[in-house]
């Protein structure tokens, strides 16, 4: 008389908890999608934008949210330094340097 329960409860529960993280996740991009698409000129929400792109790896997307922001705004010192990071750490070495010189174009 086994009872069906999970061999690893804590496997169970950290996939839900990353279900839901990936869903809180989705929820905010949207949600930030729509404060940019209405109001291009909002400096904190491509802050956050890009931040919640980066940590979620859509790099495509960061790449053209990076690209919209730097023609609205002077980007901080701290997001040309990790914008150079993320391309450095994406290619092979002399595309990197390709990548990195396009960035001070």
């Amino acid at each position: 008389m086994a009872e069906d329960v999970p061999q690893n409860p804590t496997t169970s529960s950290a996939f839900d908890s990353n279900s839901d993280d990936e869903a809180q996740q989705k929820a905010e991009l949207q949600t930030l999608e729509t404060k940019l698409s209405s109001n291009p000129s909002n400096y904190d929400a491509h802050v956050q934008y890009i931040k919640l792109l980066r940590k979620m790896g859509e790099l495509e997307k960061l790449r053209q949210a990076r690209e919209a922001m730097s023609e609205l705004f002077l980007l901080a010192p701290y997001m040309w330094q990790e914008w150079a990071k993320d391309e450095a750490s994406l290619t092979t070495r002399s595309e990197a340097v390709d990548a990195i010189k396009k960035l001070y174009e």
